[in-house]
């Protein structure tokens, strides 16, 4: 075989192998982003939670999680009416201070003396919208959804009383970390865990309404 057709059969090879290694490059790519993703989504909640100390009912928390990252690993900066500002929007909010910048508003717009809100994603998407001043915004938008979102206060007596907070068996938080409450679904029926070592547990069923902030006194001396 001459040098010639060595060449043109490396030369092939390469070819081949190149577009073999492309979509395993893409994949592996597109995994880390959303790892990176992931990862800022669960700091800013921890972080959020600690700074606001309040909390979020695990399966609610795990909900919201994975609408703001399917939203923002599926948002394509071609489609917005100013593509560089709108890059630059979604690369802010794949960060840990940009997830926490959407949680926090998206968290204010709950607590709002009317019934509906935005979904934690459509808030999201709203940010970015308005960020890259799309004049096509309002029609891209669906429906207000009702305020689901409630909120649990466990109030332990004496109130240095350090007690566990469980909502449908799983661990939420120590009420000491979450004085400000629960963030919890409205309309669900959760079964309440309250105890505190060395003190009687408080066990009852719960359900809130739409917005309602809902106190349950925790005190040992009335469960003997």
């Amino acid at each position: 075989m001459t040098k010639a057709s060595n060449r043109f059969l490396s030369i092939i090879l390469a070819s081949i192998l190149g577009l073999n290694l492309c979509p395993v490059a893409a994949r592996s790519e597109d995994n880390s982003k959303k790892a990176q993703v992931n990862a800022a989504i669960d700091n800013a909640f921890i972080s959020f939670k600690k700074q606001k100390r309040l909390s979020f009912d695990p399966s609610l928390e795990n909900e919201l999680k994975r609408a703001y990252q399917e939203r923002i690993l599926n948002l394509n900066p071609s489609n917005f009416a100013n593509p560089t500002a709108a890059s630059h929007l979604i690369d802010k909010y794949s960060k840990e201070d940009g997830v926490k910048e959407i949680l926090s508003e998206w968290l204010k717009s709950t607590e709002q003396s009317w019934d509906e809100i935005y979904s934690i994603d459509e808030e999201l998407f709203m940010k970015i919208y308005f960020g890259s001043k799309d004049p096509n915004v309002h029609p891209m938008f669906s429906e207000n959804m009702a305020n689901k979102y409630a909120t649990l206060v466990v109030e332990p007596e004496p109130n240095t009383l350090k007690a566990s907070i469980y909502l449908d068996g799983a661990f939420v938080c120590v009420t000491s970390e979450c004085p400000n409450g629960v963030r919890i679904a409205s309309d669900r029926v959760y079964s309440l865990l309250v105890r505190a070592e060395g003190f009687p547990h408080l066990t009852k069923k719960i359900v809130l309404s739409k917005r309602e902030r809902k106190a349950v006194k925790y005190d040992p001396s009335l469960l003997k």
